[in-house]
């Protein structure tokens, strides 16, 4: 196989931009991990992705805004719709909360507040069920 400068320039252009979003990702859990706060979220809805599957859509509010986020996941159709309206936990980065992720995983007591400004720590009393997603 052949290599031409064009094709060489052409595959060092796709791997830095992959670097890239590597990084930018890195950087934005990082930093989620850093300044994270837990938030109580709702399951809004499910969409499909470009490259096939699905993501669960989400809401949560942070002092008095609302943010938006989804998640992918390869949980059946029966699963994911019975997620709808309910309640779960959000961990986001306290400075860009838009930078947020649902987890499925800790299902939120239908009788819990949801915190103005975020918990630092998650209160075991608003886990109402422990899912193994």
């Amino acid at each position: 196989m052949k290599f031409n400068r064009k094709s060489i320039l052409n595959l060092l252009v796709v791997l830095l931009m992959l670097a890239a979003i590597y990084l930018y990702d890195s950087h934005k859990l990082h930093s989620v991990k850093r300044n994270s706060l837990y938030s109580i979220g709702i399951v809004t809805g499910v969409h499909g992705l470009a490259r096939g599957g699905k993501a669960i859509e989400y809401g949560f509010s942070y002092q008095k805004r609302n943010y938006k986020g989804d998640f992918p996941t390869n949980l059946p159709d029966e699963q994911t719709s019975r997620l709808i309206d309910k309640r779960f936990l959000v961990v986001f980065d306290s400075i860009r909360p838009s930078w947020n992720r649902i987890i499925l995983k800790y299902e939120i007591n239908d009788s819990s507040k949801n915190p103005t400004n975020g918990w630092k720590k998650i209160p075991s009393q608003v886990i109402k069920t422990t899912h193994n997603n």
